[in-house]
């Protein structure tokens, strides 16, 4: 229905009364429904239009391997739709009747992409309705994990509010100042800043370093709304301008250990947000592994990984011998 018809029958394209102000006037009530037709209107238009911004678009090219992106720079691109089908065959981990686990690549959005295609929309419109468990960057190559049933989305999806989860993802970073701890946490709340921004909840000149932990004491916290946020991560190895890490986000701030990293010296490498060079292609940030409760199967568990790909190593002279277990 078009934004007239909902108009001369009082609505808004969200189905809601448009919001009167104070001393309002009808040129304010027909800026009212030309935003609201803006957010429900216009993206869907703009489906057929959208540029594809980040490296990583997905290649179907059959020497590449599994789930290989797109190397390249970063720059404005020919729109290339997901072929669902094939993108299921050549990143499926595992599925079951109730779950379906991928190896996304980088450059792929799971859900809620309004300019460019995302891997439910894709999806469904083969027919295939799929509910995203949990959601990753479009940046992060790595395990996605979608449901098939509801019943069985909500079981995982309360793990994932109760903190319950194990989730591990691998990071390489900037080697830093000075060398990373074998061990160590981040325990920096979050915010939101300008621009929809994520950032750590105080300046960053309060971070305190006391060991193997990074801090910031309560009287140093912005006077906004925060967000408890902690990471542990592990080295898993080192080289001359670049570490290795295992991160476990133990909550799951949107941007989290992207912010927590950089914010404390060690920044991934290939991340828009924080690396400036333009000299990686992609985000080295892979979702590794997950572990959670799945009372459907023999087991009751689900003990998910998806390998990175070659490219994920490319900043490296060499992957790492091994991988902790």
């Amino acid at each position: 229905m078009d934004t007239a018809r909902l108009a001369s029958r009082g609505r808004t394209p969200g189905g809601t009364e448009p919001r009167r102000q104070p001393g309002g006037s009808i040129g304010r009530l027909h800026s009212t429904w030309a935003k609201a037709a803006a957010r429900h209107i216009l993206p869907a238009t703009l489906r057929s239009c959208r540029p594809i911004q980040d490296s990583g678009s997905f290649v179907r090219t059959a020497d590449r391997g599994p789930c290989r992106p797109r190397l390249g720079p970063r720059l404005y691109a020919r729109p290339v739709d997901i072929d669902w089908p094939e993108l299921r065959a050549r990143c499926l981990l595992t599925e079951d009747e109730a779950i379906l686990a991928l190896n996304k690549p980088a450059g792929i959005s799971v859900t809620g992409e309004r300019h460019d295609t995302d891997i439910v929309a894709a999806a469904e419109a083969t027919g295939e309705k799929l509910y995203p468990v949990h959601r990753i960057d479009k940046v992060t190559s790595g395990l996605v994990l979608l449901a098939r049933q509801l019943p069985a989305h909500g079981q995982l999806t309360r793990q994932f509010n109760k903190q319950t989860a194990e989730k591990t993802y691998l990071a390489v970073v900037a080697a830093g100042p000075e060398p990373l701890p074998d061990r160590g946490v981040v325990e920096l709340p979050l915010s939101v800043g300008r621009k929809n921004r994520v950032r750590v909840a105080a300046p960053r000149e309060t971070i305190q370093r006391t060991g193997d932990r990074w801090s910031v004491a309560d009287a140093d916290l912005l006077n906004t709304k925060n967000y408890p946020s902690r990471t542990e991560f592990a080295v898993v190895a080192r080289h001359n301008e670049h570490t290795v890490v295992a991160l476990h986000p133990i909550t799951g701030r949107r941007h989290q250990l992207r912010v927590h990293l950089a914010w404390i010296g060690y920044p991934i490498t290939g991340d828009p947000l924080f690396d400036r060079t333009g000299t990686h292609p992609r985000t080295h940030l892979h979702s590794w592994r997950l572990r959670l409760g799945a009372d459907w199967r023999p087991d009751g568990r689900l003990d998910l990984e998806a390998p990175p790909d070659q490219d994920f190593w490319t900043p490296l002279p060499h992957p790492p011998v091994t991988l902790p277990v």
